[in-house]
């Protein structure tokens, strides 16, 4: 007999390494096999069409808008120099540059001066649409900005901005605009005005005889524009002859010698108040009753003339003047007030005070209470 194992030491049959193995195996359940059947769909399903598979990151595609998910061509259109109250146009492109589709909210722009509109409100992925804009440059000369703000539906928080810059410019203009002089005293009338242009300026005229031409300095040309320094003066020798204490007339442009003129500007003149009032208007609010005083400082702009000088005499029967106190340069008024039946609503004039240089009135805003 050959030496071995005995069949008496063979394993059973169902026992033993083998069959014990068998055992650990996996069996997958029913709830996994459906599991991973649905799994099988869902990839087939979104395969076919990708853009059925948005609602499964509907969230997260929200939260990761940004700024990079809408390209402008451009983010800041220059418009360059563009004449005064005229509308300058520009289109601009933006692209959708996220996977999902943009849906764009109305434009709007920072002031009443633009108009905007979009070729597509609907923006899908990868693809582009329009922007138009129109802006109304200023009325004055003057560099700007302007800007348009556009949002999605998809993400309130987010928003992208486009700005349009432009120097808006006349051909011909004058710094200041307008001119306006306040003179008294013995101060010199003398004003000065620069006129710019785009063109070469043959003269500035005085409107008016009052107004006196003592200078015109032309400056070198600068960036294509022409510059003009214009010195005048009041007469104010005529001024006092013809009893014209205040007035406006005109600095005329000519671009040429009896030519229409090309720009007008302003020029008015009027005297400085010699006296000054604080505070500048009596407001007064009061029962029926008792008097009531207040104090009111008049200062003196020629501080060469004496206070005592100043003649100052009320204009209402309930007006007086209880103490005056002249200081150099400075008059300190107490005023006393009578609550009598007289005294109703009033507004006008309060006081008269006469100087060597003019009269002037103190107005005074009184309102009653009602009985």
């Amino acid at each position: 007999m050959v030496s071995g194992t005995s069949q008496s030491d063979l394993p059973a049959p169902g026992h033993g390494p083998v069959a014990e193995a068998g055992r650990h195996r996996f069996v997958p359940g029913k709830a996994s096999l459906i599991l991973y059947g649905c799994m099988i769909l869902l990839t087939a399903y979104t395969v076919q069409d990708p853009a059925r598979s948005a609602w499964r990151m509907a969230v997260g595609q929200l939260r990761r808008i940004d700024e990079r998910s809408l390209a402008f061509e451009s983010y800041v259109v220059g418009l360059g120099r563009v004449p005064l109250d005229v509308i300058s146009s520009r289109s601009i492109s933006l692209t959708n540059m996220s996977h999902y589709t943009l849906h764009l909210a109305k434009p709007r722009g920072d002031c009443g001066c633009i108009s905007l509109s979009l070729d597509s409100e609907v923006l899908p992925p990868g693809k582009a649409t329009v922007l138009r804009v129109s802006v109304r440059a200023p009325s004055t000369p003057q560099k700007f900005a302007k800007h348009v703000t556009i949002q999605c539906q998809e993400s309130k928080e987010q928003s992208w901005v486009l700005t349009l810059t432009g120097d808006a410019e006349a051909d011909v203009w004058a710094s200041p605009p307008r001119i306006e002089i306040e003179y008294g005293g013995a101060q010199q009338l003398t004003s000065r005005v620069v006129i710019h242009s785009n063109q070469m300026l043959q003269q500035v005229e005085s409107g008016s005889p009052l107004i006196v031409l003592e200078g015109q300095v032309d400056a070198e040309p600068s960036a294509g524009r022409f510059t003009k320094v214009v010195t005048f003066r009041l007469d104010q020798d005529r001024m006092d002859a013809g009893g014209e204490r205040r007035g406006a007339s005109f600095l005329l442009v000519r671009a040429k010698s009896g030519s229409a003129p090309v720009l007008e500007v302003p020029v008015q003149w009027r005297p400085r108040a010699p006296l000054l009032f604080v505070p500048s208007t009596l407001e007064i609010k009061s029962d029926y009753g008792d008097p009531i005083q207040v104090n009111v400082t008049v200062f003196l702009r020629d501080r060469t003339q004496p206070s005592e000088s100043v003649l100052i005499q009320p204009q209402v029967p309930w007006l007086s003047i209880s103490d005056r106190k002249n200081f150099p340069g400075s008059i300190t008024l107490t005023l006393t007030i009578s609550q009598d039946s007289g005294a109703k609503d009033f507004e006008g004039g309060l006081l008269t005070l006469e100087t060597k240089e003019g009269r002037m009135d103190y107005r005074c805003v009184l309102k009653r209470a009602r009985q």
